[in-house]
């Protein structure tokens, strides 16, 4: 159980040893309401007091999970999003479980030494590490071992993690839909145990070398539910990869909100709404061409009047119908938060 005075912002608690490192826990919340939170500012600390409470109790749920008896290092953010008349409230919180000792009767330990507990841990991952990337072994054993290393809390190196997702195939997979989720949910919630900009990186990395030809569900499923938005890390992808591969990461992500958000966040917003707008650039100057056209990508002859190949649905510019629309989503998604931190940086001044 974790107690009130074993909640702490900083890395540590005094008079304290930690024993064992349980991974980060995340929560986030969000709540809507309408403009009487603006107007009186009672209610509206009441309200984020609340939020705060809310979020530090499934904090404490989710430490308490993996065995943790103090949270450290949490962070809690809270921001308001008024896109229209009404106001909604988001929250987010972070925080590092771990298991605690009492140091009053032990020595300190010094710099070159290791807990057996630590030992332990670190070939236990080395072991592991190799067999989740073991060809011999099958998809339905890796998993148990992932479930494994979650419930006796082992972490191994995110970068061999990430090559077993990336390298995991089903060309011959005959598992069951809801069988397959619920191994996927499986890795899902075993990288609750990295941090969420080190997952965005590794994952981003492999996503370079994809080839849309290959089959990555497992890839594609984890990077849809886990890699947090970072827009630098985005933008230069958008001119690297297929839009096909963009269509199944990268666009989804565009869709979502980051954690957080500044003013610095604007020009970057700017550069990626501005390259959306190239994805659509062709199909617009081809838009009243009524001549015949051949599809460049499946070699099908089309009459001036099909916007969309008749034989794989891609339009002149090389997008589906389905990919445009979620373009123009993103770039109405991502005009609407410019123009909310534009706002409020002139409200400021």
């Amino acid at each position: 159980m974790v107690k009130k005075e074993f909640i702490t912002t900083t890395g540590n608690i005094e008079g304290y040893n930690i024993d064992k490192y349980l991974g980060i826990v995340n929560d986030q919340i969000i709540y809507y309401n309408n403009e009487q939170f603006i107007q009186k500012s009672s209610v509206y600390e009441k309200l984020i007091e609340e939020m705060q409470d809310e979020l530090i109790n499934n904090i404490k749920i989710k430490a308490e999970k993996r065995g943790a008896n103090a949270i450290i290092g949490l962070k809690i953010n809270i921001g308001e999003l008024n896109l229209t008349e009404d106001a909604d409230f988001f929250g987010t919180a972070s925080a590092t479980a771990v298991y605690i000792r009492s140091n009053m009767s032990k020595t300190e330990d010094s710099e070159d030494t290791i807990t057996a507990d630590k030992m332990r841990n670190a070939i236990l991952a080395e072991e592991y590490s190799q067999k989740i990337l073991n060809p011999e072994l099958s998809f339905k054993e890796k998993i148990q071992i992932i479930e494994q290393l979650n419930d006796e809390c082992i972490i191994v190196p995110l970068d061999r993690l990430i090559n077993f997702i990336y390298e995991s195939d089903f060309k011959n997979d005959t598992s069951t839909l809801d069988a397959r989720e619920t191994q996927f949910n499986a890795v899902l919630n075993y990288l609750e145990n990295y941090g969420d900009y080190d997952i965005a990186i590794g994952f981003n990395t492999k996503l370079q070398g994809l080839d849309i030809k290959d089959d990555k569900k497992l890839f594609y499923y984890i990077y849809k539910n886990a890699v947090s938005v970072y827009y630098e890390e985005i933008f230069p992808m958008l001119d690297t990869l297929n839009v096909n591969i963009l269509s199944k990461t990268i666009f989804p992500k565009l869709l979502e909100y980051k954690e957080t958000y500044s003013l610095k966040d604007s020009e970057i917003i700017d550069k990626i709404t501005d390259r959306m707008k190239q994805f659509l650039k062709l199909d617009a100057e081809n838009a009243n061409d009524q001549e015949a056209w051949v599809c460049a990508f499946c070699g099908q002859k089309n009459s001036g009047k099909n916007i969309w190949c008749k034989t794989c649905g891609k339009g002149k510019n090389g997008l589906t119908e389905e990919q445009e629309q979620m373009i123009k989503n993103i770039i109405l998604h991502l005009v609407k938060i410019n123009y909310v931190l534009k706002t409020n940086s002139i409200n400021k001044q």
